[in-house]
């Protein structure tokens, strides 16, 4: 919905063929086409269509990406020939999507920027070999994927073809048109790689199952995938590695894939408690007509060597590990991965950031914990100002003011010297920690930050509180 009211967002190929365009407004539209049909835009739930689209794509390739709002992008480096060839796996490609209800257009290229070109204004289907060059050059301008105002610019000035952008100097149209025209020139003649990320890179450890008839219940499911776990358990024992992170993909007759994946506190590779780690994604999964096809990988590892799973003896410490491993992955798998936390030691001198909460299943940090003087249990997550008087200007606090009152100091400890950290704060200032005890019985934690003589008189801050 545009200020000045709705207008068309996409066209079907009935409609592009008339006057109407994108963003033409409605009104003007009906004037055009009365008998137009129309629908509501929603470009999440295109993008969520696109990317399911892509996913399903990875029955031809493990390199599968979404391409824009309109178009899905297939690495088949190494898979064209299971196809029986590049034109074979195209058109069992529309035949797979036809019956969905898609409509597509395919090309296969020496690299995507030339594919992309010739599937929107050439013929489509497979560019190889000579024929690629001259078949770009013949391309309209607007097959470099520019910005339309970039793209208008250079039709005016008479370049049409792209064989007329590469006829002048790239320097002449890089002073006028910037870097972008000749970079997309060279990516389109293959001169210049271009980037692409897949949705999720292929593992060398993966186990796939399909079958002749597909699987409509639960049940069957899960038999199917304590069979593939088995057979993943052993890949990954004979490769000396344990599974970080599983993904099992089921794909339903009807072209839809559910993708589940499940994390582990630790390296694993025990058929049994992995498969509790999915039982709770797999009761109530839609399973339409049925699965077809179900694929499990370990897209993360790590080194895992031979040890020794159950011992009667022993003080039972690798036992109650394993135990709460277990319990933090179910725990993580029921509650999702942000709502279950731990404390992980942070590479740094400042109380509030030596330690932090990050997710139960990350790996730990290589900063070891700290071994300083004792800390409160717990610290503000704003340090109060607080007033002191102390014996002499850089001495212990004798009396503190804050809560609307004042307190007498028993007790002191320190004070605890920590340095700025000058490659996050130049400018910070030395801090001194003070432990005090109170008249009361209460315990705090000050600091204070400056010192005197040096300008500005120093700032102190109540940080923490002991039990």
């Amino acid at each position: 919905m545009e200020a000045s009211g709705p207008r068309l967002y996409a066209l079907t190929r009935e409609a592009a063929a008339t006057k109407l365009h994108c963003g033409l407004g409605l009104a003007d539209a009906r004037a055009i086409c009365p008998g137009l049909a129309v629908a509501d835009a929603d470009p999440k739930r295109d993008a969520q269509a696109l990317e399911a689209l892509a996913l399903w794509c990875g029955r031809y390739t493990p390199w599968t990406a979404t391409d824009g709002d309109d178009g899905v992008l297939l690495d088949i480096t190494g898979c064209a020939h299971l196809a029986g060839g590049e034109a074979n796996l195209m058109a069992d490609l529309e035949t797979r999507l036809a019956p969905l209800g898609f409509a597509m257009r395919a090309a296969s290229a020496a690299n995507p920027a030339a594919a992309w070109a010739w599937a929107r204004f050439g013929t489509g289907g497979v560019l190889a070999g000579t024929r690629t060059e001259t078949a770009m050059l013949n391309l309209p301008i607007t097959a470099l994927r520019l910005e339309p105002a970039t793209a208008q610019g250079l039709v005016r000035l008479g370049f049409k073809r792209v064989r007329d952008l590469e006829a002048v100097p790239h320097s002449t149209l890089t002073t006028r048109f910037g870097a972008v025209p000749v970079q997309r020139l060279h990516q389109l003649m293959g001169r210049m790689e271009v980037p692409f990320t897949a949705l999720a890179a292929p593992s060398c450890h993966a186990v796939r199952l399909a079958w002749a008839e597909p699987l409509g219940t639960t049940e069957g499911i899960e038999a199917a995938l304590g069979e593939a776990l088995a057979s993943l358990c052993r890949v990954l024992e004979h490769a000396q590695l344990g599974a970080r992170v599983l993904q099992l993909d089921l794909a339903r007759l009807d072209g839809a894939l559910h993708r589940l994946q499940v994390r582990t506190a630790c390296a694993n590779r025990e058929p049994k408690a992995l498969f509790r780690l999915f039982r709770d994604d797999l009761d109530g999964l839609d399973l339409g007509f049925g699965i077809e096809c179900l694929r499990l990988a370990a897209t993360r590892t790590e080194q895992l060597g031979a040890r020794q799973l159950h011992s009667d003896g022993g003080s039972g410490g690798e036992a109650r590990s394993e135990a709460e491993a277990r319990l933090t992955e179910r725990l993580t798998q029921r509650l999702g991965i942000d709502r279950v936390r731990r404390l992980r030691a942070n590479d740094s001198h400042w109380p509030e950031r030596t330690i932090r909460l990050v997710p139960a299943l990350d790996a730990p940090s290589p900063a070891p914990w700290p071994t300083r003087g004792p800390r409160p249990l717990r610290l503000l997550e704003e340090p109060r100002p607080i007033g002191v008087v102390a014996a002499v200007p850089d001495g212990a606090p004798r009396r503190l003011r804050f809560g609307g009152g004042l307190a007498d100091v028993v007790a002191a400890e320190g004070p605890e010297r920590i340095e700025p950290e000058w490659w996050r704060d130049p400018e910070g200032q030395p801090r001194d920690y003070y432990r005090l005890d109170l008249a009361d019985g209460r315990r705090l934690w000050v600091r204070r930050e400056g010192a005197f003589g040096t300008g500005a008189p120093p700032r102190w801050t109540l940080d923490g509180l002991f039990a």
